[in-house]
């Protein structure tokens, strides 16, 4: 039996041929994303007021508490919650300067403390006048 010390310890899939392997990866994220869309329930709770679109997750900026960019629970979902993959490249660079910051709308309301920080009342007061929570 291999070892996981062994440096050429392959893992538990190591006797499983590749293209199953990656049927059985699919697999598993199928499953892990049909139970997040459980706990979530209905994913797109926001919807900004200025274009009516509904949204899961956005962008605010942290000075004048305008939100630049939205995006939808499933477009978050199929790119595996990764914000790099799914928020344009402007807001990716906006985020590591640190102007603006993600928020989401979970079943308890607007969240808004990610790796950024977290946003005070005044920014949420901000983001509550410029969304519908359905």
């Amino acid at each position: 039996m291999e070892s996981p010390l062994d440096p050429n310890y392959n893992g538990v899939m190591s006797n499983i041929p590749q293209d199953y392997q990656h049927n059985i990866l699919d697999e598993i994220k199928r499953i892990v994303r049909e139970e997040l869309d459980d706990m979530y329930g209905d994913k797109n709770r926001g919807v900004l007021k200025r274009t009516g679109e509904p949204f899961w997750i956005g962008t605010v900026n942290i000075y004048d508490g305008e939100i630049e960019e939205i995006h939808t629970y499933e477009e978050a979902r199929d790119n595996d919650f990764h914000h790099s993959f799914y928020f344009s490249q402007p807001q990716q660079e906006k985020m590591q300067e640190g102007d603006v910051m993600i928020f989401w709308i979970s079943p308890h309301g607007i969240e808004a403390e990610w790796t950024m920080g977290k946003a005070g009342p005044e920014l949420v007061d901000k983001i509550k006048q410029q969304i519908n929570i359905v």
